[in-house]
């Protein structure tokens, strides 16, 4: 199994210092993928790293993307109460069709009825069911996201940094599906999807996080003992 030491770390340009990825290495000279998963720091660190170009061999890579994606479209695109984006999900599930044409297609499908939901909590003096129907879409739209990326990556001459943006989109889709419960949220969310607003509910975050960890969880089951 691959290892890295502190100075392949460090080469990718992480956020941490060299003396704190030296207290994380605790004393070793290198750690394997499987010690790098277990590592005490945010979930969305450690997969940011095992994302990095080299870090995994591109089989494992892509075994490790198509199940994040796969576990995305599953729970935010599939039953999201939009045809067009349930029709790409089954085509994608099933292999029929996972281009980035046809997710880019199931994004902006999700986009328009994210917007129209939330019109409809406005006019309705921000109606919870609106607000949750907005949430729904865009769940769906990140987790189509997701797949457009992971098939960008299988042709990108960058295909580490497309991964990793399909991880953080599939992050992004388990966030969306519990942000925004009520209407206002729903609103906030809508005016900038690509931020979460700061005042985002403690249980989106907490869905974010827990598919970061999900993620991380993923690719310690394909590693070899």
């Amino acid at each position: 199994m691959k290892t890295l030491t502190i100075d392949d770390v460090l080469a990718y340009e992480p956020c941490y210092t060299r003396e704190r990825v030296e207290e994380l290495f605790a004393g070793r000279t290198e750690m394997t993928i499987r010690e790098i998963c277990a590592v005490d720091v945010p979930a969305k660190d450690r997969v940011w790293l095992l994302t990095q170009d080299g870090v995994l061999d591109a089989d494992m890579r892509d075994k490790w993307i198509t199940m994040i994606v796969t576990r995305a479209i599953t729970n935010h695109a599939l039953h999201c109460d939009i045809p067009e984006v349930e029709r790409w999900a089954e085509n994608w599930l099933s292999g029929a069709d996972r281009s980035s044409d046809a997710a880019d297609a199931a994004a902006r499908a999700a986009a328009d009825a994210a917007d129209a939901a939330v019109a409809a909590a406005r006019a309705a003096a921000r109606a919870a069911y609106a607000a949750d129907a907005a949430d729904a879409a865009y769940a769906a739209r990140a987790a189509a996201r997701a797949a457009a990326r992971a098939a960008d990556a299988a042709d990108a001459a960058d295909a580490a940094r497309a991964a990793a943006r399909a991880a953080a989109r599939a992050a992004d889709a388990a966030y969306a599906a519990d942000a925004a419960v009520a209407a206002a949220r729903a609103a906030a969310y809508a005016a900038n999807a690509a931020a979460r607003a700061a005042d985002a509910a403690y249980a989106a975050d907490a869905a974010y996080a827990d598919e970061r960890e999900q993620q991380v969880s993923d690719l310690l089951g394909l590693l070899p003992e």
